[in-house]
């Protein structure tokens, strides 16, 4: 279609016609064909700017159209979401339906609802990386926990930041800096945490679900300015057990991204407390049991409930003990042993046992349990594991 001036003709109509039936129908050919990596790059070339200013003021089906465009190419590199962040207008109208949907069930499931989503998470992904300002900040109150681990947790240096910092004065600078927010700001302002949970709770949508965890996922990632602040928000608005509850969906993609919320969220010490306390039964009784047919979930879940465990109790000795009691261990000796699971889950499941095993005063109580030495032997890979949510493509 490219080859033959497809393309270009229906970018064309797009632009020029006052017709809203064909801008219906262009506006729909462009989404499938934005699904498409080979013209990801020509369709941002021609049709960016169209579709940003559809996705600011247009007819309801135009919109969905557009904001479907927009969330496939939104996952196509820093220069297109530096340019959609930059589109004036752009982030509040996308706000302004997310805003919407927290009202009605029937908008929190619609598809511009989704697509709306989708395309936030994708605009937050590496934020502090890709907006200079908001890079981290070489200041000992913010740093996190993070500090302790590579990129799977295995120690790389003591700090003792949490534990000396008020998180509280950590969100209040964080206010205090956006008491005015741009359009950009939004992306990261509490309030929007606040919306993501209200969502969250109002649609049965997954792929919205799927959206809403791998956003909260991304501004909570790594030492970027406002992550450590926004580890709190999210406890302050009670979002920890919202999360936990995620996990009970059947779908991945669910599960997924909301293990890599909990995990960037267990940086912070006191979330890592309370999701030890209140959420260690429900993250463990997410593996597989020993000799489950079919095995469910799948594999990339089970890494990601993996890293999540690791994060908990690497340096808790309390939810290494509650991850026991709750049979944790038995999923993991079967995961990290058996060959009916990938290499990646086999590494997941043999790390989180060595760090179990590391915590000395809890061996005589394992032993007690029926466990050996060598039930906790830990291979020495390196483990890769990506704190953010990469941004994704959607079909239409």
């Amino acid at each position: 279609m490219r080859r033959c001036g497809g393309l270009d003709a229906v970018v064309r109509i797009l632009k020029t016609t006052p017709d809203p039936g064909l801008r219906s129908l262009s506006s729909a050919v462009i989404w499938n064909l934005s699904s498409c990596d080979s013209l990801k790059q020509t369709i941002i070339h021609e049709a960016i700017q169209i579709l940003a200013k559809l996705s600011v003021r247009s007819e309801p089906l135009v919109f969905t159209n557009a904001t479907g465009s927009l969330r496939n190419l939104s996952s196509a590199g820093a220069a297109v979401r530096k340019k959609l962040r930059a589109f004036r207008g752009f982030i509040s109208a996308i706000l302004e339906v997310i805003h919407d949907a927290t009202t009605s069930t029937d908008k929190a499931n619609s598809k511009s609802t989704e697509n709306a989503v989708c395309i936030l998470r994708n605009l937050s992904y590496r934020l502090g990386a890709e907006v200079p300002d908001l890079a981290a900040e070489h200041d000992e109150t913010l740093s996190t926990d993070s500090e302790l681990f590579d990129c799977f947790g295995r120690l790389k240096k003591k700090s003792t930041a949490l534990h000396t910092t008020n998180q509280n004065d950590l969100l209040n600078r964080g206010l205090r800096l956006n008491a005015k927010p741009t359009e950009m700001d939004s992306l990261y302002q509490p309030s929007l945490i606040r919306t993501y949970l209200q969502l969250m709770m109002e649609t049965t949508n997954s792929d919205t679900l799927e959206g809403l965890a791998g956003a909260i996922q991304n501004l909570t990632a790594g030492q970027w300015r406002f992550a450590a602040s926004l580890r709190e928000t999210v406890r302050a608005e009670k979002g920890l057990p919202v999360l936990v509850d995620l996990l009970k969906y059947e779908h991945d993609g669910v599960s997924v991204a909301a293990c890599g919320a909990l995990r960037n969220l267990a940086l912070d010490s006191r979330n890592c407390s309370m999701l030890g306390e209140y959420a260690m039964e429900d993250i463990a009784n997410k593996l597989p049991l020993p000799g489950e047919t079919p095995v469910t979930p799948g594999p990339a879940a089970i890494y990601s409930i993996c890293a999540v465990l690791l994060q908990l109790v690497y340096s808790d000795r309390l939810n290494a003990q509650k991850l026991t009691e709750h049979g944790g261990i038995e999923s993991l000796v079967s995961i990290s042993r058996s060959v009916r699971y990938p290499p990646s889950c086999s590494k997941a499941a043999a790390t989180v046992l060595g760090a179990l095993w590391k915590h000395r005063s809890l061996r005589n109580y394992y032993r007690k349990e029926g466990w050996s030495a060598s039930h906790f032997a830990v291979r020495t890979e390196k483990l890769p594991l990506s704190l953010t949510e990469h941004p994704r493509t959607w079909l239409m």
